[in-house]
């Protein structure tokens, strides 16, 4: 089935659409968070966080209308496959900063973030979500 065919059906939610691209591409997207997790937390990371990122990942696809899939072009032979591991890589990503930046703030002496501490985690996760965005491209 066309990738962009398959998007606007489930964004639409035409029966049975939805169902399908969850089994198609559920491991994928599972596949995609586990690897960002393994980079960031080693072999800390718990199944469950995979199991409730994925889970995240199709809420926000589906929610309000499908508004976050309809915006899947697939433009320049990118993939729903590509995109959807993409999306799935952000999302882990930020799931990751606002864990890091709740840390910090538990961590710190006084409580607060400093500047270059914020600047610090930023650069960090900006450095991972390139090289997760370039392996995503290249696989």
């Amino acid at each position: 089935m066309n990738d962009l065919l398959l998007a606007r059906n489930s964004a639409d939610d035409i029966p049975g659409f939805r169902r399908h691209l969850i089994l198609r591409f559920q491991q994928g997207i599972s596949q995609a968070i586990t690897a960002i997790l393994k980079h960031h937390e080693g072999q800390l990371h718990r199944e469950w966080t995979v199991e409730d990122l994925v889970q995240d990942v199709f809420t926000r696809l589906f929610e309000n209308q499908g508004a976050k899939l309809r915006t899947f072009q697939g433009h320049n032979g990118c993939s729903l496959a590509t995109w959807l591991r993409t999306v799935a890589a952000r999302h882990t990503l930020n799931f990751l900063r606002h864990r890091y930046l709740n840390d910090q703030t538990l961590d710190g002496a006084s409580g607060e973030l400093t500047d270059a501490r914020i600047q610090d985690a930023d650069e960090a996760i900006m450095h991972s979500e390139a090289v997760a965005f370039i392996r995503a491209a290249v696989t």
